[in-house]
């Protein structure tokens, strides 16, 4: 059983710590949530060859008992009538799901409560937005309206779900879960049902991403301490490499991770040695887009294709998001304040995709 749970040496310092060195550990966790500097938040992996799960995060941390959960919400459009960032923050004491303009204004949650709640993926209309959370005591996918409300538990199950993306034609999440008693990808309907597993490789199956015909799903596959992007048909046939050491002047240097299709279906944006890298969706023309100082990972596009936003770690203080045009010019700042932002992605209705007003939005959202 080497493979089992020696790969996830989880806790919820590493999540965000993710991010710091490029986000390198997203596919060797479960958590995503709670900052470097909670040391008892730290899971130990089981022995080798030990079938046993590492414990579920302390909750100790979260928010104090005196603090009324799931207070009233600004009212919200569904879907959203202006360009909007799903993201996860620590910034109240527990890890919780936000939602902000592009520019940095209106920032509003989504989600409030002891629990970790994290991994958005909005659905292509926007009324929708799928999320990992361990609210029922182990980590099940969820999802509820974009305004927060009307959350609903998808999986279900005994085993841990974590890794949720939508299919952009709606129809279906693509997902990464213990069921089987290794970190596999499994798709199901958009409703809970019809799950089906799609690999079954040697090592550690994460971080999915659709392509967006909803044809193709590129992943991380881990073995040991290397992990690479790899790409599949939807069904889980002809799954191969994309990241080879040819693709970086035949060496390999360090590993690929967080795969980003972007909407126009020509490039897909990677977190590679703490920097956003981008390539051709056939797996040629790797380049880094930004410094490797603040290290930086986590892409997500636009949905134009013509701009990135992505967490980073400025002067190695707190995790914070930044946008930058698809060529890594004009990077800007979009969060700015004391907590960890990170797990951003981007939705914008059809011609809305640079930001703009929501006219139902409550004072401060809105360009």
């Amino acid at each position: 059983m080497h493979r089992k749970l020696s790969r996830i040496s989880v806790t919820l310092a590493i999540l965000l710590t993710c991010c710091v060195a490029g986000c390198e550990e997203r596919d060797n966790r479960i958590g995503h949530g709670g900052p470097p500097s909670e040391p008892t938040e730290t899971v130990a992996p089981p022995a080798e060859g030990s079938s046993a799960r590492p414990q579920q995060p302390s909750r100790s941390a979260a928010k104090p008992a005196t603090e009324t959960l799931h207070q009233p919400r600004p009212k919200l459009s569904v879907p959203p009538t202006s360009a909007k960032i799903a993201f996860v923050t620590d910034r109240d004491g527990d890890t919780d799901i936000y939602l902000i303009n592009p520019d940095g204004s209106g920032e509003v949650p989504l989600t409030d409560n002891f629990d970790f709640d994290g991994e958005p993926s909005w659905s292509p209309d926007g009324k929708r937005i799928a999320f990992a959370t361990n609210r029922d005591g182990n980590w099940e996918i969820y999802v509820m309206n974009a305004d927060g409300n009307n959350p609903v538990n998808l999986t279900n199950h005994p085993a841990w779900d974590r890794g949720p993306d939508w299919s952009p034609d709606g129809t279906r999440i693509v997902f990464e879960s213990d069921r089987d008693g290794e970190w596999e990808l499994y798709v199901m309907n958009a409703d809970g049902g019809g799950v089906k597993r799609l690999t079954e490789r040697i090592g550690v199956q994460s971080v999915p991403d659709w392509s967006p015909d909803s044809r193709r799903i590129a992943f991380v596959s881990r073995v040991g301490a290397q992990a690479e992007i790899w790409i599949m048909d939807a069904d889980g046939s002809n799954q191969r490499s994309l990241t080879t050491p040819g693709l970086f002047g035949g060496r390999q240097q360090g590993s690929s991770r967080q795969p980003a299709w972007s909407p126009d279906g020509r490039k897909i944006a990677f977190g590679r040695k703490s920097a956003i890298w981008v390539m051709a969706a056939e797996g040629i023309g790797a380049m880094p887009l930004s410094p490797k100082n603040p290290p930086a990972g986590e892409p997500a596009w636009s949905l134009d294709s013509e701009q990135i936003v992505f967490c980073a770690r400025p002067q190695y203080g707190s995790l914070d998001l930044f946008s930058m045009n698809a060529d890594g010019t004009e990077v800007t700042q979009i969060t700015n304040v004391p907590g960890n932002d990170h797990c951003p992605d981007w939705w914008a209705p059809p011609g809305g995709t640079k930001g703009g007003t929501d006219e139902n939005a409550p004072p401060g959202m809105g360009s």
